[in-house]
């Protein structure tokens, strides 16, 4: 499976693009880029934010 693949169903399942899906999109695609990058700090980071309750809402929200 590409890594863009969710990006795109997320595009898909927004059918149009205002700026709040478009900052969500952008939001989930700079996490992924975090979490494949070797840096461990800001790994380290990401995995904090994950916990948020910001991070769960838009993971339920669109089913990523």
């Amino acid at each position: 499976m590409n890594r863009w693949d969710s990006i795109k169903e997320l595009t898909g399942f927004c059918e149009r693009l205002d700026f709040v899906h478009l900052h969500e999109q952008r939001k989930s695609a700079f996490v992924q880029k975090v979490l494949n990058s070797s840096n461990v700090i800001l790994i380290t980071c990401v995995n904090v934010h994950k916990m948020s309750d910001g991070y769960f809402t838009l993971c339920e929200k669109y089913g990523l």
